[in-house]
């Protein structure tokens, strides 16, 4: 049985290892939200207790990194129980949450805060797509649209200015960290696009030269089909109009030459003893060599005519 120190690697490489997907658009998405998680923690873990230590009031700190936190801990969580659109959902709903909740002490939609809800609008988009983004863009209008009525009305306290030197170097860790997460995920996405692209075009050119290769095949084997019934009709209408066997089958050999393209082709008859196949015709100098001489091959022996013969089926030979 595994001991603690080593299920703490794989728990902790786990952590940092996005889920698996079958579906790419799923896969992706998954990928995107590992790192912008990734780098909220790095956020957290950075920012936090400096924060904390150097804040003026530590309890009002504390109770915005808690709130940070926590939809940062949901979604990491979904996430790595493969609930990839309910794991972005609550990301996004909690960050619009935390950005609404931090524009009211410093004056509502003058807050200088509200320009977070751009980057908000691109990782609604980046992770749940065109209608997320869409759906997140009008919930932010809505929102700095309440937040205006509530500041004409004097609903909402005057601007403060965040002059700790502890509230400054927060805000500004945390928007240089997304800012550089959506630009390195952006970018990223770009190029796995463009790289999925190439793929995609060599794979489509290597199916069409496959498929051009297989067209060639079949013209090339629709051409001998057509030379064979050319040659099977050439020969049928030589058996109807040719009543001497010598010269059918003289024409016959003649015709297997010159339409398949043939450098040689004999025919055989069996004697009357059915214990040869002797040559009755063959083309060029060397057949008719052998024609005169006589040739002739024992049914039983091992030759690929005799055999063809015998068992009453063709033979072929490279």
């Amino acid at each position: 049985m595994p001991n603690s120190s080593e299920q703490k690697p794989n728990w902790f490489r786990r952590l940092l290892t996005p889920p698996a997907y079958s579906d790419e658009d799923l896969a992706r998405a998954a990928r995107l939200l590992h790192a912008i998680l990734l780098i909220m923690w790095v956020v957290v873990v950075v920012s936090a207790v400096p924060s904390i230590v150097l804040a003026g009031d530590k309890l009002v700190s504390i109770l915005i990194w808690v709130a940070l936190v926590i939809p940062v801990v949901l979604a990491t969580v979904l996430l790595h129980a493969k609930h990839v659109k309910a794991a972005s959902t609550v990301f996004i709903i909690g960050a619009w949450l935390l950005l609404t909740g931090s524009t009211l002490p410093f004056g509502g939609s003058v807050s200088p805060t509200v320009n977070s809800y751009i980057l908000l609008v691109i990782i609604a988009g980046l992770l749940l797509g065109g209608r997320g983004a869409i759906v997140t863009a009008l919930l932010n209008i809505t929102t700095l649209t309440v937040l205006l009525l509530l500041t004409e009305a004097g609903l909402i306290s005057q601007p403060v200015t965040p002059t700790k030197p502890a509230d400054i170097w927060a805000n500004v860790s945390i928007g240089v960290g997304l800012g550089a997460a959506l630009l390195y995920l952006t970018t990223k996405n770009i190029n796995q696009a463009l790289t999925s692209a190439r793929r995609t075009s060599a794979a489509l050119q290597q199916t069409n030269r496959e498929l051009n290769t297989i067209r060639a095949s079949l013209e090339e084997r629709v051409t001998e089909r057509t030379a064979q019934l050319n040659v099977s009709a050439e020969v049928a209408q030589a058996v109807s109009s040719i009543l001497d066997p010598t010269e059918l089958i003289s024409q016959v050999t003649r015709l297997i030459v010159e339409r398949f393209n043939l450098y040689y082709a004999a025919a055989f008859l069996v004697d009357e003893d059915s214990e040869f196949a002797e040559m009755v015709e063959a083309t060029g100098r060397a057949g008719q060599t052998l024609k005169e001489r006589g040739h002739r091959l024992e049914l039983s022996g091992p030759s690929m005519v005799g055999s063809a013969i015998a068992t009453r089926r063709p033979r072929i030979a490279q």
